[in-house]
């Protein structure tokens, strides 16, 4: 019974934990800065490359829904399952049950 209490409490703590605000405003900020200067570049070499900026554009976009997703843990793509939960009570029963 203590491991279902102690999972129960992990998993309140995990839900209440998020990614500070601090954090995305510098992942945008360093976005903004890796795209301009990746811009600026080019621009001082007279030479363009879209395939380039478009691909840094979308992992940049990539990593910042996926710090997103992974913070919120009950919405998004990446869920946190209830497994852990079902086999403590399980294990729970067969113990109380003996």
């Amino acid at each position: 019974m203590n491991d279902l209490f102690d999972a129960s409490t992990a998993q309140i703590a995990a839900m209440n934990n998020r990614v500070p605000e601090i954090v995305y405003f510098l992942i945008v900020l360093v976005t903004f800065f890796g795209i301009s200067s990746m811009g600026f570049i080019e621009g001082a070499a007279q030479k363009r490359s879209t395939f380039g900026i478009i691909t840094l554009s979308v992992l940049f976009a990539v990593v910042i829904v996926l710090i997103q997703d992974i913070d919120r843990p009950r919405r998004g793509l990446i869920r946190v399952g209830q497994e852990i939960y079902e086999s403590t009570v399980q294990s729970a029963g067969e113990n109380i049950a003996r």
